[in-house]
């Protein structure tokens, strides 16, 4: 897969984050935080934190996984790099934007 001057960032992300969220809805996520100003870091935060279960009995677990996210900025977006959050989590696909979606692997 070639990146393109469209492609402003990347989203790697164990499964835990993969299991709650499908790639378009994380691509949708982080580029409305991106356009309101927020921060990689910060933005990375706020992804776990909506993908944590309010109630593990109630998504029979889903939500529940460890998480880990890391957001990559392309192209010298302000503040390019990456910024990332949550701990110990394996890797999962990345979410490109303005790519094709794919299925994520667990």
């Amino acid at each position: 897969m070639e990146l393109t001057p469209e492609d402003r960032f990347f989203v790697l992300a164990c499964d835990g984050v993969w299991d709650v969220m499908t790639n378009q809805a994380v691509v949708d996520f982080v580029s409305a935080r991106l356009d309101a100003g927020e921060r990689p870091a910060a933005i990375a935060a706020a992804l776990l934190d909506a993908c944590l279960a309010p109630d593990p009995r109630e998504t029979r677990g889903i939500g529940c996984d460890n998480m880990t996210a890391t957001i990559v900025l392309l192209h010298g977006t302000a503040g390019a790099g990456a910024a990332g959050g949550g701990a110990r989590g394996r890797g999962g696909p990345p979410a490109l934007a303005g790519a094709p979606a794919a299925a994520p692997v667990s």
